[in-house]
């Protein structure tokens, strides 16, 4: 609910959101083709500093978006720093019996660059997700010529989920209101019940949205309405500069 509030409140709103798309697009295609740290971090902290200031979504908003799959992120490479051998490697390492654990130069290298990359393609990502809302991003998918019937289920999924968490939230609140979570036990019985009543709750939503549909002429189709952002020459020259950029710190990184 944060990122679709804050794309909508975003300073590059009004940029044109197909620009938007392939400029984070050729940024996660580099980041991932060119092995180079330096590269990613220069890339994690532009993408970063345009979200925060040019888009200028609040940094405690950023850093709680960031860090949803930093956990998983750090876990990840951790586990590729870690070598196995049958003998000692590394400068540290300790004993499993049988094999030993152990983290090499290389290993950390490799760890390092996975971690740098992984977190410079998901601040390209939230470039454009937090300042395109996603009927724009809907309409961009289908000039791409996606099919139909992808986009419009894209589009109500979303929608719906906003409709589920209003749902969940007003069954969390009735529950709290009885001490339906007070302790252990008495919380799974709500959570359970909560989870039942969500699931009835949704089937007869679905409908009842269906219907609205058709008594406003739906016939299989649906239209939305989007704004439409000139792409402008300082825009396309900006990103040629950023690109020369790029590539000089891609030849004499590391």
């Amino acid at each position: 609910m944060l990122i679709d509030y804050y794309a909508q409140l975003s300073g590059l709103r009004k940029y044109n959101a197909g620009a938007k798309a392939a400029f984070a697009f050729l940024n996660l295609c580099i980041v991932i083709a060119v092995n180079k740290i330096t590269l990613s971090l220069f890339v994690m902290a532009f993408m970063s500093l345009a979200t925060l200031l040019k888009g200028k979504t609040p940094l405690k908003v950023y850093a709680k978006l960031m860090s949803i799959p930093l956990a998983f992120i750090v876990l990840s490479s951790v586990m590729i720093g870690i070598e196995f051998s049958s003998h000692p490697l590394g400068k540290y390492f300790i004993s499993l019996h049988f094999i030993y654990a152990g983290i090499t130069q290389n290993s950390a290298l490799t760890a390092a660059r996975v971690f740098f990359k992984a977190m410079a393609g998901i601040s390209s990502l939230y470039l454009l997700s937090l300042s395109t809302p996603i009927n724009e991003i809907v309409t961009v998918l289908e000039k791409l010529r996606l099919p139909k019937i992808f986009t419009e289920l894209m589009h109500l999924i979303y929608r719906y989920i906003f409709i589920l968490f209003d749902t969940v939230f007003r069954m969390q609140t009735s529950a709290k209101a009885r001490l339906g979570f007070c302790g252990f036990k008495t919380s799974c019985k709500s959570f359970a019940m909560v989870a039942g009543s969500l699931f009835i709750s949704a089937l007869k939503k679905s409908q009842a949205y269906y219907d609205a549909l058709l008594s406003r002429g739906y016939d299989g189709r649906l239209e939305f309405l989007s704004e439409e952002y000139p792409l402008k020459a300082s825009h396309i020259l900006s990103a040629a500069i950023y690109y020369v950029v790029l590539f000089l710190i891609a030849k004499v990184g590391v």
